[in-house]
């Protein structure tokens, strides 16, 4: 018998536990790390979709086909030019940031008429490009096509 042997089974056997337990331990902890954006990122598309569906059901007319009602989209604009007024009537949480605007198919935000005076049609925070979630749909109003934007960061 001599004692200049290789590697038994028992050592192979603890250096590759050794080793898989590293592997795991990764696998389990990076996930974690980046959940958290993820989840944050979930939860702003979520309330993008949610407050598109409830402005363009409050603002769309009765005959549907995507048209918007002149009147309520214009008293939508009025009534919610500043983003407190949006946050508490869409419920949404003090923490989320949301803007709507009507724009033209180009980008253009468009400016609607009211008794005289003219407003934008942009409610809720200042939209200054922050990264977030974005709902868009193409609607009609006065028989022009535009999009209704929705952004949530």
């Amino acid at each position: 018998m001599s004692r200049d042997r290789g590697q038994t089974t028992q050592d192979f056997a603890v250096g590759v536990s050794v080793f898989l337990l590293a592997v795991f331990f990764v696998f389990a902890y990076l996930p974690s790390t980046l959940a958290s954006s993820d989840a944050e990122i979930e939860q702003r598309a979520y309330t993008a979709d949610r407050l598109t569906v409830s402005v363009f059901t409050d603002l769309t007319g009765d005959d549907g086909a995507n048209r918007l009602n002149e009147t309520r989209t214009r008293q939508f604009f009025v009534w919610h030019g500043n983003d407190d007024a949006l946050r508490a009537n869409y419920s949404l949480t003090a923490t989320a940031s949301a803007n709507v605007t009507l724009e033209t198919l180009q980008g253009v935000t468009v400016d609607i008429g009211t008794g005289g005076t003219t407003i934008v049609a942009a409610a809720g925070d200042s939209y200054a490009g922050q990264v977030g979630a974005t709902t868009t749909r193409i609607v009609r109003l006065g028989g022009t096509r535009y999009r209704l934007v929705v952004r949530v960061w």
